[in-house]
């Protein structure tokens, strides 16, 4: 068999690549004296780009609710846990606050203190026009790992860069501060008026044991049946308990707001243990059998059993409010930062835009490939006019690319 295929082969390759090195031998001057050129324009263009510098400054939400409420839960006793339902409920959300940089309320307060309105030749920009302006030059995000919260800001001024970075941390602390105490003062008008109520109740239950007393005179109950009445009295107590906090929730929350799913899941679970104890302790077998020592009077001993609960319930749920009523009066008057700076926004040093290098780079490598494909196409044409049929060819092409 004949070798000669692989050596026209390699005659061909040879012939390819010195035909491409004469190519770009023939526009040597396009492919590198026009790619240096854009360099100088672009470089040219980029000094007198304005110099852009952006400061940030990062922050997270303080748990001040949560802790001002735990000094007092500490001194409730074993009821501490139903009374702390509130107490964690409506700290300052990251979410939230993402939000809050960009509502109007904040760039409102931004625009007019740093006097925004301001366009480059000095006339006033609407306060629409102002938003968009702002919002273009501010970013704001949540790491997902830390919670942490980093708001930036850029402008040509380092230091107004920084400013407005630090009074962006001051709105937000202003207005969550505001939205927290109106959300605290509801809450606390809430509890007050729940709290007048249950203390009503309370003193009805004290006044009917009294009356039943001193009607049937004094029943001494076994401790198993006091403890089942406590206990079913108890739960019930708990469970209106946890409705009024529930109730305080819906002020200021949606059904998808997390504490009032955890609210509904506890009413739940409670309620179905209520059912259990009451199924394994009927009211008849609580006032005939159990509870009662003396069978002589045993109407009598079913009455005091249910005062007895009603005494127990009134007690219970009163102590819950109570608690309840304090810490939102604590929450109401405390003074505690509700963000915590990790990082004030300093003047940068270095800018962040224009980067020259990078620009100057790009369109150089840019230009010259450009200037490739023209090499390529302006020998292509060459050698087309020799041979009629690439002519024909590169005129239909023409035609056709001109043609709409």
């Amino acid at each position: 068999m004949s070798t000669n295929p692989p050596e026209h082969y390699e005659e061909e390759d040879a012939i390819s690549l010195i035909d491409l090195l004469l190519v770009f031998a023939r526009h040597k001057l396009k492919i590198i004296v026009v790619p240096f050129l854009v360099g100088c324009v672009v470089a040219a263009y980029s000094l007198m780009v304005p110099e852009i510098y952006t400061a940030s400054t990062t922050l997270i939400p303080s748990d001040r609710k949560q802790s001002s409420a735990m000094g007092i839960l500490s001194q409730l006793g074993p009821l501490a846990g139903m009374a702390g339902g509130l107490a964690g409920s409506g700290g300052a959300d990251t979410e939230v606050l993402l939000t809050m940089v960009k509502s109007r309320r904040v760039q409102d307060q931004i625009i007019t203190k740093h006097d925004l309105r301001k366009d480059k030749d000095g006339g006033d920009l609407s306060m629409e026009d102002a938003r968009r302006k702002l919002a273009g030059a501010t970013s704001a995000s949540l790491g997902r790992k830390d919670g942490v919260i980093t708001i930036s800001f850029e402008n040509e001024d380092p230091e107004k860069a920084a400013n407005v970075a630090n009074d962006y941390v001051k709105e937000l602390e202003r207005l969550s501060r505001e939205l927290a105490l109106t959300e605290a003062s509801q809450r606390r008008a809430f509890l007050e008026k729940q709290l007048f109520d249950a203390s009503n109740k309370l003193q009805m239950a004290e006044e009917a044991m009294k009356k039943s007393q001193e009607t049937s005179g004094l029943i001494q109950l076994e401790e198993q049946g006091r403890a089942v009445i406590e206990a079913i009295a108890t739960l019930q107590a708990q469970i209106a308990a946890k409705e009024v906090e529930l109730g305080a929730l819906k002020l200021f929350a949606t059904e998808e707001n997390p504490d009032m799913k955890r609210a509904l899941v506890t009413i739940t679970e409670m309620r179905a243990q209520l059912a259990r104890l009451e199924r394994s302790n009927p009211e008849g077998q609580q006032g005939r059998s159990s509870i009662i020592t003396t069978r002589k009077v045993p109407e009598a001993g079913l009455e005091y059993a249910r005062r007895l609960r009603d005494l127990k319930y009134a007690e219970t749920i009163n102590q819950l409010i109570t608690q309840q009523y304090q810490m939102a009066k604590v929450e109401e008057s405390q003074n505690a930062p509700i963000l915590q700076v990790l990082d004030e926004a300093v003047a940068p040093e270095q800018r962040t835009s224009p980067k020259r290098s990078q620009m100057v780079l790009m369109a150089m490598v840019a230009s010259g490939f450009a200037m490739c494909l023209v090499a390529f196409l302006l020998e292509a044409k060459s050698q087309a006019e020799g041979d009629p049929e690439q002519a024909s060819k590169i005129a239909d092409l023409k035609k056709s690319l001109w043609r709409i």
